[in-house]
């Protein structure tokens, strides 16, 4: 009896220590995973237009938080405290970015900027949404600004919500001539590893017969964060940067 009982216990103690090594590795790597991009990064600029901005003229601007393709009107977000995690389907991404883009064609605007685009994402089924985007709209210029690269996020537990690389879009039909990515503050505790990272992105348009520039700002807030003074860092951060592009005399 005694035997058996201690044969138990061992077995118990095993499986306490197995679970251990797991979480401990999980968080190790979780922790090894984590970076932010520095700031001040030069960004990239596809399907260049040489068509410039005008004085005088009135253009359109729209403004597209995607959802990462995954928020049907029957989806209801865990964050938002319902229970789903993930789009349902890689063809249901597919189908909502398709019906982003006809929106958006519908709309016609001038520049656009969209939020929460991802591609190499668990929780957007792995769709490419920038390329996707790219073709369904040749005739806009289009920089992509990674706001986000995160681990393997086990969270919540019985559906995690995965992987995912995950940022901004701002699209115009006319000539962009510099595009920086720029950080934002966020929480430095564990909650960071939620939060992963935030950033902002000014695009620089030149305008026709002028040394000013229309400038184009694009970000994603934090919007799940318990720290309210992080959410009110990051606006400063961001008015900031305006204040400091008119004193410059750029805009």
């Amino acid at each position: 009896m005694k035997n058996r009982l201690k044969l138990i216990g061992k077995i118990i103690v095993s499986i306490i220590l197995v679970f251990a090594v797991i979480i401990g590795s999980y968080v190790i790597y979780v922790y090894a995973q984590y970076h932010r991009l520095p700031n001040d990064i030069k960004q990239s600029i596809k399907n260049p237009q040489t068509q410039q901005v005008e004085l005088g003229k009135t253009y359109k601007m729209m403004i597209f938080n995607i959802g990462y393709g995954s928020y049907p009107p029957s989806f209801n977000f865990f964050m938002d405290g319902g229970d789903d995690v993930r789009a349902y389907s890689k063809s249901a991404v597919k189908s909502a970015i398709q019906e982003d883009i006809r929106i958006i064609k519908k709309e016609n605007p001038d520049f656009g900027n969209i939020q929460e685009i991802d591609w190499q994402g668990d929780r957007s089924q792995q769709v490419n949404e920038p390329q996707m985007v790219r073709a369904g709209l040749p005739d806009y210029s289009s920089v992509l600004t990674q706001n986000y690269d995160s681990a393997y996020l086990f969270y919540p537990v019985t559906k995690p919500i995965g992987k995912a690389k995950s940022g901004i879009m701002t699209y115009s039909k006319y000539e962009i001539e510099n595009s920086t990515r720029y950080k934002l503050p966020i929480e430095t505790n564990f909650n960071k590893f939620f939060d992963l990272d935030r950033a902002f992105s000014v695009n620089l348009l030149p305008i026709k017969n002028s040394d000013k520039k229309f400038v184009i700002f694009n970000t994603h807030l934090s919007a799940f964060i318990t720290d309210q003074k992080i959410q009110k860092q990051q606006l400063l951060t961001l008015f900031d940067a305006i204040k400091n592009m008119s004193i410059k005399g750029i805009m």
